[in-house]
């Protein structure tokens, strides 16, 4: 089955203040028992810091570079990432992404076990910017 979206759903809410683009879910594909799209993080910006309790995260960097920051604020482990990296955050593992770069990331994503954004459960462990 192919998903060809020309005008993929804009999801500021999902990875914010990162733009989300949704392409595979359980509203365009029978029981795909994921959520696929993609992230595009402009330079210099960062994810709020986040647990995901009942989706692992699997990441793939299609061109950009930054920081993986996983752990609590106080605790965290920060590595980089560049083109053509793979990322895995299980569930329940607090992170945030990070742009470090001049251009701007995008990176393909998919959350396992979840179907449809209204099914994922997660959680923020930072206030909103501002």
């Amino acid at each position: 089955m192919l998903v060809n979206v020309k005008k993929p759903l804009e999801e500021l809410n999902l990875l914010p203040p990162v733009l989300a683009e949704l392409g595979v879910t359980g509203d365009v594909a029978p029981a795909p028992g994921m959520m696929m799209g993609r992230f595009h993080i402009e330079p210099g910006m960062r994810s709020r810091s986040q647990f995901n309790i009942n989706a692992d995260l699997a990441l793939f960097v299609v061109q950009g570079s930054g920081k993986l920051i996983t752990g609590p604020g106080h605790d965290a482990d920060t590595d980089t990432f560049e083109d053509k990296d793979f990322i895995y955050v299980e569930r329940g593992e607090i992170f945030a992404l990070e742009n470090t770069a001049a251009e701007t990331a995008t990176i393909i994503f998919t959350y396992v076990g979840v179907e449809r954004l209204a099914d994922l459960n997660r959680t923020f462990v930072e206030k909103p910017p501002g």
